[in-house]
């Protein structure tokens, strides 16, 4: 007869049966990492583009750090759609950081109703912030 814990996990069985893909990523890993929990990717986008090929469901954990994106990370239909989902998060109690490459030197003011404004130089081009 199985004990307590045993019947647990047996009802838990199924959950595994249907593994999700996971990744792993960390901005202080070198690079050639295969994305396993001992040897991470260093970039956000190589996990994805390896993600995209595969069948199931793929959560990618981010590991405590700042991630600097020199591009938008752009994700497409074949990343996350009605039979497949992609879920990029901070791994658990770990702070996670994104920021661009672009360091903007801004200066805050009030705008109206609680809303704050700064303008960017001129020469800065963005279409998305």
């Amino acid at each position: 007869m199985l004990k307590k814990w045993g019947w647990a996990a047996l009802l838990m069985l199924p959950l595994f049966v249907s593994a999700q893909n996971l990744f792993y990523v960390s901005p202080t890993a070198e690079d050639g990492g295969d994305g396993s929990f001992l040897l991470p990717f260093n970039r956000i986008d190589k996990a994805v583009l390896k993600a995209r090929g595969l069948k199931g469901d793929v959560v990618i954990y981010l590991r405590d750090g700042k991630y600097i994106l020199d591009e938008p990370l752009l994700l497409t239909p074949l990343d996350g759609n009605g039979e497949r989902s992609l879920s990029i998060k901070a791994y658990p109690s770990e702070k996670v950081v994104l920021t661009s490459n672009v360091p903007l030197e801004l200066k805050w003011e009030a705008y109206r109703k609680g809303i704050m404004k700064a303008c960017i130089e001129k020469d800065r081009v963005m279409d998305m912030l």
